[in-house]
């Protein structure tokens, strides 16, 4: 009986394994074929905007419509790759040394265009003696573009975002916290847990 248990458990584990890594490998060749089309209409979008006689307004605007939105379904694929890297192992860190006042104030001024779109201000509280930290910085930057994304795309009109930069020293280690905070309305009381 214990065998059969035991047979069973494994057997189910296999199968969970092997759905895993078919959706994986789904994820990765969806991700992949779906960035051809999207880089074609990102070139062409950006050909148009800079094709001569100028554009009128109304078409400028439509054309630049469609580059933003472009560009977000691009980093939408991007993380689905990225997704399907992660959970087959395929991601590797590149931890270096790196500055993280310059990486904070890199990701601000590349999402300054979006929060004065909406009317947010981004302001930096950075209290760090010692900004030098060993990380990924490439990642480190995609998830400051993320949290400032939602940040900004969740806060009010006239509203502020706020990144903040501290030290911090317990007794097992000295470190640094990042915070990005907004005054959006928040995650509903039901959804916090998922």
């Amino acid at each position: 009986m214990v065998d059969e248990q035991v047979s069973d458990s494994m057997s189910a584990r296999r199968m969970a394994e092997h759905a895993n890594r078919a959706k994986s490998l789904f994820l990765a060749s969806m991700s992949h074929e779906l960035r051809t089309p999207i880089h074609a209409i990102l070139g062409f979008s950006r050909l148009a905007l800079r094709d001569r006689p100028p554009l009128a307004d109304a078409t400028r605007r439509r054309f630049e419509t469609i580059r933003e939105n472009g560009d977000r379904l691009l980093a939408l694929v991007d993380d689905l790759l990225d997704l399907s890297r992660l959970e087959a192992g395929g991601i590797q860190l590149n931890t270096t040394a790196c500055n993280l006042s310059e990486l904070v104030q890199d990701a601000v001024s590349e999402m300054d265009a979006a929060a004065v779109g909406r009317d947010v201000a981004i302001r930096v509280d950075d209290r760090l003696a010692m900004p030098l930290i060993k990380a990924d910085a490439y990642r480190l930057l995609q998830v400051l573009h993320k949290l400032l994304d939602n940040a900004i795309r969740f806060s009010p009109q006239s509203g502020e975002v706020v990144v903040s930069l501290a030290g911090y020293v317990d007794n097992r280690c000295n470190g640094v916290l990042l915070g990005v905070s907004d005054l959006g309305p928040g995650i509903q009381d039901g959804v916090v847990e998922r």
